[in-house]
């Protein structure tokens, strides 16, 4: 036992380090596209990061999750793994060549070949996510946590070298190609010596069955994919690559965040499989992880709503100044979406549930493409942004309605609260018009010592996570 809690220390340490450094690079790669780009070019960049992302959610259909199932419930099989990751070449040839398809119909020439060249490194990139989660579902998590942190620093690096040497928004796209073909070499050499040999093959009954079986939570993830990257798309068309560019210097920002409760729930979500829906231990859990959702988010929310203007020309300079107001539009839309992402890993977590991630995303979704045609017309990226923060929060009424009778009140009493003071520190803060970092600071200081002052958030808390995060096992 001694062994096992050390592989699971061993897999969590790696993947939060892992996950800090993706996020980091990240940072650094996108101020780097944006010093170097001007603003239009920044605005086609952006569509193409930003369809890929979504295309690669849609493509993949819930065969992810499906791998882990099939490899964690025999890492030794090759038939299941070899099947399932011949299906995910296949969807990502079909909507790769789709995404490069729809470019080379509806957008400009330089446009269509930069989502080409963006739409063969989305290919690889599926093949890569594979062998990622074949690697989580053996066990071996730690392996996907670093060969993820490896094709982001190769993207870095080979977008540094073609920029340096005078490359534009295509370079980008091969870098990022490039990148996705080394590291998957990396994944296949490290599956073989590790694992098993690949046995690639199809089968017809075995195909339709995974599809069947993979097709539910692949619908939500493919919605709340829309939900979340249509606007970039639709602003494109309607507003122009500039307001693109404007509305992705900030949107970056807050959708890097977005992947925050993601990694917070990801390991509360077992917890949540082992309880049920109207027990004191389903509620006590419930209310600790919408808890840990709103002083997260609040606090993200009351430094960028203030700070905004300034941290966006610090990172990206002073042509993206109007990208900074655009940010403190898009803050209001952290609460619900960290909420929401607590909600969907309790509702996933109970069969009885588990349809209404597809619900809220297809909410979501809709909401987003009508608001956006709606709006951007006349409000361009303040548009956009005003309907991404309605989206989240539609999405956040649609699953509170939807587990209406599963969560109970008392549930929300302390997350309620939390996110009343967060409201009343930022109107405490409007009147006077603070704004810049060190004015956003101690505002943050202040809403979390109210938290710790009053009680809503306490050592006991801290504790609580501490038990469940680190179990006693028998030695």
């Amino acid at each position: 036992m001694k062994h096992v809690r050390a592989t699971i220390y061993y897999n969590v340490g790696v993947q939060l380090a892992s996950h800090a450094g993706v996020l980091l690079t990240q940072l650094a790669y996108i101020v780097m596209v944006t010093r170097s780009l001007d603003l239009d070019s920044f605005g086609r960049f952006s569509l193409a990061a930003g369809a890929v992302q979504m295309v690669l959610m849609v493509s993949d259909l819930g065969l992810n999750v499906l791998i882990v199932r099939q490899v964690a419930s025999s890492p030794t099989s090759q038939t299941a793994f070899g099947q399932l990751l011949f299906l995910k070449t296949v969807l990502a040839v079909m909507f790769s060549t789709l995404l490069a398809v729809a470019g080379k119909l509806w957008a400009d020439v330089e446009t269509a070949r930069v989502l080409a060249v963006f739409a063969a490194g989305m290919l690889v990139h599926s093949i890569v996510l594979a062998f990622g989660m074949a690697f989580q579902g053996s066990g071996q998590l730690y392996i996907s946590s670093l060969t993820s942190f490896v094709l982001a620093v190769l993207q870095l690096v080979f977008a540094a070298v073609f920029l340096w040497t005078g490359g534009r928004v295509i370079s980008l796209g091969v870098a990022y190609l490039l990148a996705a073909l080394i590291t998957l070499l990396l994944n296949h050499f490290l599956f073989t010596r590790k694992i098993h040999h690949l046995n690639f093959y199809s089968g017809i009954t075995s195909s339709l069955r995974y599809i069947k079986q993979a097709l539910p939570l692949g619908l939500g993830t493919a919605l709340n994919s829309i939900a979340n990257r249509i606007d970039v798309a639709l602003l494109f068309y309607l507003g122009g690559a500039a307001d693109v560019g404007l509305y992705a210097g900030a949107y970056r920002i807050t959708g890097t965040l977005y992947n925050v409760p993601v990694g917070i729930f990801a390991a509360i979500l077992p917890f949540f499989s082992r309880l049920s829906w109207k027990t004191p231990e389903m509620d006590e859990i419930l209310e600790r992880t919408l808890l840990v959702a709103v002083v997260s988010a609040s606090v993200l929310f009351l430094f960028f709503v203030i700070a905004g203007p300034e941290v966006v020309v610090w990172l990206f300079g002073t042509t993206y100044l109007p990208a900074g107001h655009l940010l403190q539009i898009l803050s209001w839309a952290l609460i619900p979406a960290f909420i929401n992402v607590g909600l969907m890993h309790a509702s996933v977590s109970q069969k009885s549930t588990a349809g209404n991630y597809s619900a809220a995303a297809a909410m979501g979704a809709t909401t987003n493409i009508v608001l956006n045609l709606w709006w951007i017309p006349t409000s361009k990226s303040r548009g956009a942004s005003y309907a991404t923060v309605a989206t989240e929060l539609v999405v956040l009424g649609a699953y509170l309605y939807l587990l209406r009778r599963e969560i109970r009140a008392k549930a929300l009493r302390r997350p309620a609260k939390a996110l009343g003071l967060a409201l009343c520190a930022y109107f405490i803060s409007w009147p006077i018009s603070l704004e810049g970092i060190l004015s956003a600071l101690p505002i943050v200081g202040m809403y979390l010592l109210l938290l710790f002052w009053l009680g809503e958030f306490s050592h006991e808390d801290w504790q609580f996570w501490t038990r469940q995060l680190a179990p006693v096992t028998d030695s």
